[in-house]
């Protein structure tokens, strides 16, 4: 029994440790200080949330439950170190310069591939000792580790359902209509195909953008977005799409080396914000990545209005896009991603 408690109390340790560490990278990873750290965001709530959840298993089980085997405890214990390495990985690898992270692997950088894999395994990691517990406490004739293994695959997959039935929700009030003259417009990055032409969701967002400056409703579009090998950037793209189109270059602000969302988002803080002064800023993107975009300003602290362009995709891509956009909403909850 004593053997226990001190399996309990490494594994509580490494847990808190663990969920400090979380919090540390979640942060540091997109440049923020100490004083930006925001207890009431949702995904912080969600991680602390899961900390709870492992601890109050264990205590519950180590003083409840007779039939709680040191071998299960022993069992977790090792599951947590194994979760605060994929994190020590993580810290690793944002720190490291290899030419190889660069590499492409089906249009997303290897080391972001890398950094998302071992984040991902380090939650669900802890979910799976979270169900560990449960199952320990309340089925403990019926309890094997397969059982909660596949119990926990299938709370990943709740879990998505639950954050597509949240996007789903939520869009509904995100209004899209404005009124009054915005300052500036930020267009996301989207594929550019390999004519070096926007591809139909980019295009979809481009001309949003245009149409808005054509009636004067903003005075400047700021155009996002890194490439991919072969291609020239996604901002590049757009720039010259909407030069085409005979929009005056002294409108258009290019920027050309962020990849991911939440890296534009941040870019409009630390340059559209912070440096510029820019107040009233509209975000155009498709409807399917809208509350994603509000989440991400959430967390940055900074407010934005969004705007969905045009373009209408079939249901099977916009099913995709809505499962695709759902998982990154999770990721950046959990990780800031």
């Amino acid at each position: 029994m004593k053997e226990n408690y001190k399996t309990v109390f490494y594994t509580i340790l490494i847990s808190t440790l663990n969920l400090v560490f979380l919090y540390f990278l979640k942060y540091s990873q997109n440049h923020f200080v100490y004083s930006d750290f925001n207890f009431s965001n949702l995904g912080n709530i969600f991680n602390l949330f899961l900390f709870i959840l492992v601890i109050s298993g264990l205590l519950i089980n180590t003083v409840f439950n007779k039939s709680f085997k040191s071998s299960i405890l022993k069992f977790i214990l090792i599951l947590t170190y194994i979760s605060t390495i994929n994190l020590i990985i993580v810290f690793i690898i944002q720190r490291i310069d290899l030419n190889l992270l660069n590499e492409y692997f089906f249009s997303y950088p290897l080391g972001k591939i890398l950094i998302t894999l071992n984040y991902f395994s380090s939650a669900f990691l802890q979910l799976y000792v979270v169900l560990l517990l449960f199952l320990c406490f309340f089925n403990p004739s019926n309890f094997n580790i397969p059982k909660a293994f596949l119990f926990s695959v299938s709370g990943i997959l709740g879990i998505v359902i639950l954050a597509v039935l949240y996007s789903s929700f939520a869009l509904k009030y995100i209004n899209g209509n404005f009124s009054g003259k915005s300052e500036i417009a930020v267009v996301l990055g989207a594929a550019v195909y390999r004519d070096n032409k926007p591809s139909p969701i980019l295009k979809g967002r481009i001309e949003k953008a245009k149409e808005l400056i054509q009636n004067n409703e903003i005075g400047k579009v700021q155009l996002t977005g890194g490439k991919a090998p072969g291609e020239i950037t996604e901002g590049m793209c757009a720039y010259n799409y909407l030069i085409e189109k005979g929009i005056d270059e002294d409108k258009l602000l290019l920027e050309e080396d962020t990849k991911t969302t939440s890296e534009q988002i941040r870019f409009i803080k630390n340059n559209l914000v912070n440096k510029k002064g820019f107040d009233k800023i509209i975000v155009i993107s498709d409807s399917f990545h809208l509350v994603r975009i509000l989440e991400m300003s959430k967390f940055f602290n900074i407010n934005v209005m969004c705007v969905a362009s045009d373009y209408k995709l079939n249901w099977e891509k916009h099913f995709y896009y809505k499962i695709r956009d759902s998982i990154g909403l999770l990721l950046f909850w959990f990780f800031a991603i």
